[in-house]
């Protein structure tokens, strides 16, 4: 069976198993947004998510590849004369050009290089399709097309075309297995032209960083300074691992996909896409310098969107330095004011760890920025020290404890439930600015839902000068000196707050319970601009339920907007 897409889909995430590393066992019996594991990508070489998009218009028949074909004698122009390689169809294939590849795995000698402008890769081929052909038709779980490559210390693809105008495509393909040192993009690197990368899994690709080197990036997929107009779409990154081995003031970041800090006249997007189990380690014991930041994906960008994105048991672990990410981590190192933009996407179980990490789903380190957050749901994050056991730091949110500079969360319809790493320590669901920080940055959290936080010092903690204005927020905990920690100046505003100490969630699940009158979530915000219409799901907003007094309007508290509206009937309607 397919693995769904992301789209619509409602119901229970499963609990997250306690992290073990980077090959930990996947939770079971998930009803997930996109359902195959990473076990199962192991057995089959690639099972992608169903969502295929419509081949590009075609001006010339494709170059064909096969396990059957053969470089020296074929030619490449039908199944029954196909080259047996990519390497022989990149060196004959002229701008524009597509190239068709069968079912099976391809072990290239060296990495594909494409230096050629406009070129479109099709994977996941049953091996006699017909030109031209509907690729929405593939069956990408039977005709799996898994590339790898066996010289030493090698990338799988680099994409580097001398020319920028046309426009590449990588759709259905399962890259995997590369072991590089001192190398970025060991699954892909992408450092020129516009390019879609959709349907394809990235598994297990490895990056190892050792002395004299200083800083290498996206195991999986790297997107260098000069990639513009990057889309990447129904892909999933699984088990990806950066292992930083320096002591020096380094960092390595993006198991998954790093977005480098180019300023693309067209920003990257990433949509419908699964981040499960990517690890990064800083093996380093002695010093406080090297770092490890973001193990699923790191945004070095301004307006990278991430759209409608899983972030599964992803984990950071540096056990002597600080700015660590779990899941994202949001960075551009620049002067300008930088938006980052994260949009229904679900945060489950990552881990940070380490004695100063902060955020283990989103770590923010980018002066005079903004990450907004719409409709996401956050459940079983935590941060833990440097034994891996002691809670410390933001489970969910973080900005670094040293300084804030004008940098902060906007978050509207969020939920944020049983994030927590359980008794002792010092932590909370939000560690938001640094005592050192000169700055101010009014945080603003609307609409949005705070959930079992028994076991933390408080749902935020805000230094030095910085602030949160909270509104319509649902909170189950009655004690609001547990709300807010302050250092310094700091401060908080928290108007109109709906508590409601019996309000729970399923385990797993963001969603409020349905046509229940005592629901404390439904039809209890209102929009006033704030409200997105739609929901997690991409469902509309609001649905107001006929049955329950709004509060403070007809929109749901939290990520997902209740569609079900009970109805009474007369015994006159019924007759």
């Amino acid at each position: 069976m397919f693995p769904k897409p992301a789209s619509g889909k409602k119901g229970r995430f499963a609990e997250p198993t306690p992290s073990a590393g980077p090959f930990m066992a996947p939770p079971k019996n998930q009803r997930r947004i996109v359902t195959m594991s990473c076990r199962s990508a192991r057995r089959i070489g690639a099972r992608v998510v169903a969502v295929c998009l419509l081949a590009a218009t075609v001006h010339a028949a494709p170059i064909y590849v096969s396990t059957t074909g053969n470089d020296t004698t074929g030619d490449g122009a039908a199944w029954g004369t196909a080259y047996a390689s990519l390497t022989k169809a990149i060196s004959v294939a002229t701008a524009g050009a597509e190239i068709w590849v069968a079912k099976g795995q391809y072990n290239e000698a060296a990495t594909l290089t494409v230096t050629v402008d406009g070129l479109s890769f099709y994977g996941s081929l049953n091996g006699d399709e017909a030109f031209p052909y509907d690729m929405s038709g593939r069956n990408l779980d039977a005709n799996a097309t898994t590339l790898t490559v066996t010289a030493a210390n090698s990338r799988v693809i680099n994409i580097n075309p001398s020319a920028a105008t046309g426009q590449h495509r990588w759709d259905g393909f399962a890259i995997r297995d590369a072991n590089v040192t001192n190398l970025s993009g060991a699954g892909m690197q992408i450092n020129n032209g516009n390019v879609i990368v959709a349907n394809c899994l990235f598994f297990n690709n490895r990056i190892s960083v050792v002395p004299p080197n200083s800083y290498q990036s996206g195991a999986g997929l790297d997107l260098y300074n000069n990639a513009d107009a990057v889309t990447v779409s129904d892909c999933r990154f699984c088990s990806n691992t950066i292992t930083n081995y320096l002591a020096a003031n380094h960092d390595s970041t993006g198991a998954g996909i790093r977005v480098r800090n180019g300023a693309a006249a067209v920003p990257a997007v990433i949509q419908r896409c699964r981040f499960e189990r990517n690890y990064c380690d800083a093996r380093d014991r002695t010093t406080d310098l090297a770092r490890v930041l973001g193990s699923a994906l790191s945004i070095g960008a301004p307006d990278v969107r991430v759209l409608d994105c899983d972030f599964v048991a992803n984990e950071a672990r540096s056990p002597k330095a600080g700015l660590i990410g779990g899941a994202v981590y949001c960075s551009r190192y620049s002067t300008g004011f930088t938006n980052f933009y994260i949009d229904r996407c679900r945060f489950l179980g990552n881990v940070v760890a380490g004695n100063g990490g902060v955020g283990a789903a989103i770590h923010l380190n980018q002066p005079r920025s903004t990450i907004y957050l719409n409709n996401c749901y956050f459940y079983g994050n935590k941060s833990v020290s440097s034994d891996g056991v002691t809670p410390r730091g933001g489970h969910v949110l973080g900005i670094p404890v040293g300084w804030n500079t004008t940098s902060g969360f906007i978050a509207k319809h969020c939920t944020f439930d049983r994030n927590t790493a359980g008794a002792g320590g010092t932590k909370y669901i939000a560690w938001l600015g640094g005592p050192n920080s000169p700055d101010t940055y009014d945080n603003k959290f609307y609409n949005c839902i705070f959930s079992g936080f028994t076991n933390e010092s408080a749902a935020f903690r805000i230094e030095n000068n910085g602030s949160a204005t909270v509104d319509y927020a649902l909170w189950d905990e009655s004690n609001s000196a547990r709300y807010f920690s302050f250092n310094n100046t700091a401060s908080a505003v928290n108007t109109n707050p709906v508590v409601d100490t019996g309000f729970a969630l399923t385990p797993g699940s963001p969603d409020v319970a349905r046509g229940a009158a005592s629901q404390p979530a439904i039809d209890k915000a209102p929009s006033a601009g704030l409200s997105p219409d739609v929901d997690l799901y991409g469902a509309s907003r609001p649905v107001d339920n006929v049955l329950i007094t709004n509060g403070g309007g007809a929109y749901d508290i939290g990520c997902h907007e209740s569609q079900e509206v009970p109805v009474s009937l007369s015994r006159f309607a019924i007759e």
